[in-house]
């Protein structure tokens, strides 16, 4: 093998030529192409090359085997090489590797890529490590797509949108999503790319002296306190943002930059999560006339269902709201690089990070754990459908929504009249904490509704007794729920249902302000 020209990454040649079982890989990946070339006019082994380069050099796996396969993962597309002659010359693992990422031969014809996520993701459930060969293979696609004739790069966008990107997300690996999802908006909707481009490139919240300032203050309140840590920034992707501003200005969206506090491990966890959460509460007193505190999120004690983990607080600042995430470094590795970071430590055991498949009529794929339920994804789409869902309907057969949802199945939720609470059975049925907390919030909103119904009830027979209406038409009704300490109406209803405000009291209130 030659040690320049064809190689795009000195630092991976000097890896190929270290290992023998590389070398023999590329050897025989550039016999197996041989006279087979790119859309760009380039020998065809340049795309398994920078496959294998971009999980060595951008993604840091050192791993031989999965470098291997990633070498000669399209060598059983339009290839004489057999199965049994893979196996020999390099074992039964990357024989399985291989055989995930693998082309179904009727993509050709009238197949699609979806077939073959759902085989890789029937695999995927054992051994996640194929995912990642196959997002590496779709990112070296999608930066090479301008090659590609017109009429196959919309297909092409449009899957890297409905499916590998939320792939990539699922299994943590923010990096590989945001880049996935602004090439697929490129070629989907490139007016659309290049104007929102400019919006955000002058977005003031980018600006390099006020990126300079919050970075500035975060670090000076670390060195203060001496907590010893690192400010860094990301930046969302461009269709994520796009999206985002179809329902709300984009002066109001947190993350259009995320400031991340990712604090140093100490020697136990119960040390470094009582940092975490001291370093989150000094922040939070630092901007406590800016925070927005309806939008605080505690994702470090319970992390969401990709294994994300931080503590996130909104800011109000007058170039925009900006989110400020807390966390520590083993696990903001984890935020950014998902499963590589744990296949770059040798992890061993990687089966449940395992994903499955579900399809939507409408929409991107979602990814959730193979034990999740129709229960769980009705939540995910919209916490609104557990309070209407009626059924699901799997692969056009309709199922009870507790049911456990098949790998790579089309699910729609079938949806009835709006019901006061989730039905009881849900709670039962939904595996991720997710879910479950937000049908609990669910069954306590209920609840209060029912005892503000109560005390508003009343409330109102108080009312009708004095010949007013209703409260709100009492000419100092402002004032009377200022006194008793009640924001709103419906907070002054409540405390009357739940007997923690007595009707006599707010009556001789009344009657002591009505002069």
């Amino acid at each position: 093998m030659e040690r320049g020209g064809t190689l795009q990454s000195r630092s991976f040649v000097d890896y190929i030529l270290k290992e023998s079982l590389l070398q023999a890989a590329y050897d025989f990946a550039q016999k197996a192409h041989k006279g087979q070339k790119r859309f760009e006019g380039t020998d065809y082994i340049t795309h398994p090359l920078a496959v294998a380069t971009i999980i060595y050099e951008e993604w840091g796996i050192s791993d031989v085997e999965i470098l291997v396969a990633a070498l000669l993962h399209d060598t059983q597309e339009d290839c004489p090489v057999s199965w049994e002659e893979l196996t020999e010359e390099f074992g039964d693992k990357v024989r399985a590797y291989v055989d995930s990422v693998t082309k179904f031969s009727s993509e050709k014809g009238p197949g699609s890529d979806s077939e073959t996520i759902n085989k890789l993701l029937d695999r995927s459930l054992f051994d996640p490590v194929s995912d990642v060969i196959k997002l590496a293979d779709r990112l070296h696609n999608m930066r090479t797509m301008g090659f590609v004739p017109v009429e196959k790069q919309i297909p092409k966008a449009l899957e890297t949108k409905n499916i590998y990107s939320p792939l990539a997300e699922s299994l943590g690996l923010w990096m590989v999503k945001t880049e996935l999802e602004d090439l697929a908006l490129k070629y989907l909707d490139p007016g659309s790319y290049n104007e929102f481009r400019e919006v955000i490139l002058n977005d003031p919240r980018l600006d390099p002296a006020f990126r300079k300032q919050i970075i500035g203050d975060l670090t000076a309140l670390l060195t203060k306190y001496a907590i010893s840590g690192t400010v860094s920034e990301r930046v969302n992707s461009l269709s994520r943002l796009k999206a985002k501003t179809e329902r709300e200005n984009i002066r109001d969206i947190d993350d259009v930059i995320s400031f991340r506090v990712v604090l140093d491990d100490l020697e136990s966890s119960d040390e470094t999560l009582s940092q975490v959460y001291r370093t989150f509460g000094l922040i939070r007193n630092m901007y406590k006339n800016e925070e927005d505190p309806t939008r605080m999120d505690d994702f470090y004690a319970i992390p969401r269902e990709n294994k994300y983990s931080a503590i996130q607080l909104t800011v109000i600042t007058p170039s925009g709201a900006i989110e400020i995430a807390v966390t520590s470094r083993d696990r903001e590795d984890f935020n950014n690089w998902g499963i590589v970071n744990l296949i770059r430590r040798g992890v061993p055991d990687l089966a449940r990070y395992a994903l499955k498949l579900i399809i939507t009529p409408r929409g991107p794929a979602k990814f959730l754990p193979p034990q999740a339920t129709g229960v769980d994804f009705a939540y995910l789409l919209n916490p609104s459908f557990g309070l209407q869902e009626s059924g699901i309907k799997v692969d056009g057969v309709v199922r009870d929504i507790t049911e456990n949802i098949p790998n790579g199945a089309t699910v729609e939720i079938l949806l009835g009249e709006e019901r006061a609470r989730p039905d009881p059975r849900l709670t039962r049925f939904a595996v991720l904490d997710r879910t479950k907390k937000t049908i609990e919030k669910q069954n306590k909103e209920a609840d209060r509704r029912e005892v503000e119904k109560e005390g508003e009830k009343l409330v109102d027979e108080l009312m009708l007794k004095r010949g007013v209406g209703e409260f709100g038409k009492l000419p100092n009704a402002r004032k009377l729920l200022y006194l008793i300490g009640c924001r709103t109406f419906d907070d002054l209803c409540y405390q009357i249902g739940a007997g923690s405000l007595k009707l006599s009291f707010l009556e001789d209130l009344i009657n002591q302000n009505s002069a």
